[in-house]
Formats: structure tokens, C-alpha cells, sequence
């Protein structure tokens, strides 16, 4: 076995073990799910996280200036908010003007609904869909999901690199 060959085995085992070690002692309660997760990404990186999110969307999407959506998703948003398992956060609600009927959460509290879908929706079922978005916040979807990104392209690269061989 190369030497080489030898310091990745070495490096992707102290990582291994320093990833189980972690996955001991940094695991916190879940509070949507009840169960213990392994969370890196503390909330206020999360909801920096989440800013820059919506800060990058927001130049990318149109966001609806009309009164009565924004005050409907606010209120409705608002509500269902306060009777959610996470409270850690402020929910902040935003309505795009878009033509195809669609919601979804960025890290942090943001929740994200098109135009589309608050004219297809009652109250009701509006409640149903900000409900699932602040769920997906609750159990931190997306600081799981950032977390096996990194994870994975931190293992990846010393699997990737190959040094190069003489040739003769």
C-alpha cells in the first residue's frame, strides 16, 4: 500500500471518528419530532443562513406588493406559527408573485408562497400548507440537508484526489 494511499485511510478514519464523537455529544432533542439530532449549524447561523437564502431570492423572484395576500399569509402564517413545536426562530412570511401554484421554507423561518397557490387556497387549506412549510423548519430540514452536503463533499475529496503515477 502506497504512502499516499495510507494518509487518506488514516484521514477518512480520524474523520469517521470525529463524526461518531460529535454525533454523541452534539446531539440535541428535536423539538418536532421528539427525536435526537445530530446539529451542527447553531440556530443563529441558521437564520443567517436563511437571510442570505431569501436575500438571493428575492433578486431572483418577483415579490407581490399587493396588500391583501401579504396580510392574509402574514396573518394566517402568524397563527399557525405560534402553536408550532419551534420557537427559537421569528417565521417570516413572503409572498411571490408567481404564476404556478407553490409553497416552501428556506433555514431559519422563512416560508414562501406563490400567487398562485393563495388564489387556489381557502384559509383552511392555506393553514394545511403553511403548516407543513413551518414543519420543515421545525424539525430543520434544511440544516440537515446543508449538513450531508458538506459532509459529503468533505469525504469525497480525499477519496477524489489521486496522485499522479510516473509513467514509463
Amino acid at each position: 500500500m502506497s504512502f499516499s494511499r495510507r494518509i487518506r485511510i488514516s484521514a477518512l478514519v480520524a474523520v469517521a471518528f470525529t463524526l461518531f464523537s460529535l454525533s454523541v455529544a452534539c446531539t440535541q432533542p428535536n423539538p418536532a419530532t421528539g427525536e435526537d439530532d445530530l446539529i451542527l449549524i447553531s440556530t443563529a447561523a441558521e437564520v443567517n443562513i436563511g437571510m442570505d437564502v431569501h436575500n438571493e431570492l428575492v433578486t431572483k423572484m418577483r415579490v407581490s406588493r399587493k396588500a391583501v395576500p401579504n396580510k392574509r399569509f402574514q396573518a394566517i402564517g402568524e397563527r399557525v406559527a405560534r402553536v408550532n413545536d419551534r420557537q427559537d426562530v421569528t417565521y417570516r412570511f413572503t409572498v411571490l408573485d408567481e404564476q404556478y401554484p407553490n409553497a416552501f421554507a428556506a433555514p431559519g423561518g422563512y416560508i414562501y408562497a406563490t400567487t398562485d397557490l393563495m388564489n387556489l387556497t381557502n384559509d383552511d387549506e392555506l393553514a394545511c400548507v403553511i403548516a407543513h412549510e413551518i414543519g420543515h423548519v421545525a424539525a430543520r430540514h434544511g440544516v440537515k440537508n446543508l449538513q450531508t452536503s458538506l459532509a459529503t463533499q468533505f469525504l469525497l475529496v480525499p477519496c477524489s484526489t489521486r496522485t499522479p503515477t510516473a509513467r514509463s
